[in-house]
């Protein structure tokens, strides 16, 4: 199995590291669409091609919030948003 050398833009690089920082449930309460009393709403949005996709996430919707364990929502669409 080779190895490919992977040259990370700044661009890139920056959002990514941002991520991987650990979020608490302040920052939810502060910056989050879902955030409702320490309950998630869960709400999802993705885009597949020109579409904006929009669902609710059973398995998280009224559930308590887990953005300092792990949260899709949170990484993709809140932390971006952040790093602006």
């Amino acid at each position: 199995m080779s190895r490919k050398k992977i040259k990370l833009d700044k661009i890139f690089f920056l959002p990514y590291i941002e991520c991987m920082q650990k979020y608490k449930k302040q920052d939810a309460r502060t910056y989050c669409a879902n955030w409702d009393n320490g309950k998630c709403l869960g709400c999802d949005m993705y885009s597949v091609g020109k579409k904006l996709i929009m669902r609710i996430d059973s398995k998280k919707q009224g559930k308590e919030c887990t953005v300092d364990t792990e949260c899709n929502y949170f990484s993709r669409v809140v932390v971006p948003a952040l790093s602006v």
